[in-house]
This record gives C-alpha cells, structure tokens and sequence, in this order.
C-alpha cells in the first residue's frame, strides 16, 4: 500500500470520527467543516485531484444530507435526543448483546456457503452499524446521565483498570465499524437495506479492502478479550467478592 493510500485511509477514518463526534479537540470545527477539512486533506495529500474532488460532488447525496440536518434539528428541538439516551442507558448491555452476534457472525464468515456469503456479509454490516449507533447512542447518554459511583470499597487502582478497560472498549467498538464499512465499500458491495440498495459507486479494490479488512479482525479479536475480560471481572465481583458492582452495571427497575 502507498503511502497516498495510507494517508488517504487515516484522513477517512478521522474525517468519519470527527463527523460522528461532532468536534474535534483543541479545533472549533463543526460537521461540516470537519468534512471540509477532511476534502482539503485529501487533495493537499494528492489522494485527489482537484477534477477528481469536483467529479466526486453527488448533489443527491447533499440533498440528502440537507434534509437530513433539518430533521435532526426538529428532533434535537422536542427532546427525541434526550429520549434516545435515557433509552440507551436504560438497556444499557443490549450493545453487548449485539457485539456477540456480530461478532459471531464475523467468526463465521469463511465458513458462509458461496451462494449465501453475500446476503450474511450484508447482515453483518447492518447490525455493525446498528451497534455503532447504539454506542453512540450510549455514549452520549452517559453524558446526560453519569452512571453512579462505584463501590466504596474499591481500591483505586481497580477503578482506573475498570475506567481504562471501559474506555479502551468504547475505541474499540467506534472504529472497528469504521475499518468494517471501509473494507464493505472498497470490496464493491451495496448495502441492501430491504426496501433501498445503497449502492457506493466504488470499484474493488484490493490494495485498500485487504489490509482494513486485517485490521477490522484483529482489532474485533481485542475487542471480544476486553468484553470478556470486562465479563469476568464483572462475575468475580458479584459471585465472589459480593460487592454489588454487577448491579450497579444493570439498568435501574422500571419506575425507580
């Protein structure tokens, strides 16, 4: 791979960060400018040309983009946001549940038949992205809703191993969907969503597909560890040491 197609592939992986985000540290940048910046990248790294960057323009895709803002502005206005992430919360380990289905699937993937590889590969996509979401979702309901203090026993330096584990699994489960619809797009799939084929108009490409498609794998292996890990240490706590931690990881009851 060159070193344009390296640059190219850090620039897409942070513009779509940026972009799901909503800002990047130290920079007073919103959406729209992060995804300017992340053009300007692309053309002063000469993965674009300027001809190149004017033809890759999809004026459908800006209206859509355009609609799509006026609707997220309604529903930030009467409170769905809000909603969203008290719900996330509320379920607070259905993206858990979600990792291990995608990620089973993942496991199963050379082992699909043939004639049925690409209708699974499709799924896979649209639950990792389901799961993207919802930790998105979650993410910016532990904003709005701190989780509860830990135990009053525990040691300090438990804490900041289990406030390092959380952390390193939440990187983990935002960019390994990141480095998954790279390697789905650059592979020339579309992505069946039922009722609508998004198709990227993206030709094959294997220089690009082959190492993400490693790097997705390798980072979803770290991430099943932590989750166990994560699992684990969640079970000592409750079966051996009594201490409650476990509880304090599940949703409140209804009503409380």
């Amino acid at each position: 791979m060159t070193f344009t197609g390296i640059a190219a592939l850090i620039i897409l992986v942070l513009t779509y960060g940026g972009v799901a985000v909503g800002r990047i540290p130290g920079l007073r940048l919103d959406r729209a400018g992060i995804a300017f910046l992340g053009g300007a990248a692309m053309i002063a790294t000469g993965a674009l040309s300027m001809d190149e960057a004017y033809r890759a323009i999809d004026w459908n895709t800006i209206t859509l983009l355009l609609g799509m803002m006026i609707v997220v502005a309604h529903l930030k206005v009467s409170g769905a946001f809000r909603a969203l992430g008290g719900l996330a919360i509320e379920h607070a380990h259905a993206p858990f549940v979600l990792l291990v289905v995608v990620g089973t699937l993942g496991l199963l993937h050379d082992s699909w038949p043939r004639h049925s590889q690409a209708f699974w590969i499709n799924i896979h996509a649209l639950l990792g992205l389901a799961l993207w979401i919802l930790l998105i979702l979650r993410f910016l309901g532990r904003i709005r809703f701190p989780p509860p203090p830990p135990a009053a026993d525990l040691s300090i330096a438990m804490r900041r191993l289990a406030r390092i584990v959380h952390l390193a699994l939440y990187a983990l489960l935002f960019i390994i969907p990141i480095f998954g619809i790279v390697t789905f797009i650059w592979h020339g799939r579309s992505l069946d969503l039922g009722m609508l084929q998004l198709n990227f108009g993206v030709a094959k490409n294997s220089a690009i597909f082959e190492p993400t498609e490693d790097i997705h794998g390798y980072l979803a292996y770290g991430a099943f560890g932590l989750a166990s890990v994560h699992a684990i240490a969640a079970s000592w706590h409750h079966f051996v040491k009594h201490d409650g931690v476990l509880r304090r990881m599940l949703p409140p009851p209804r009503g409380k």
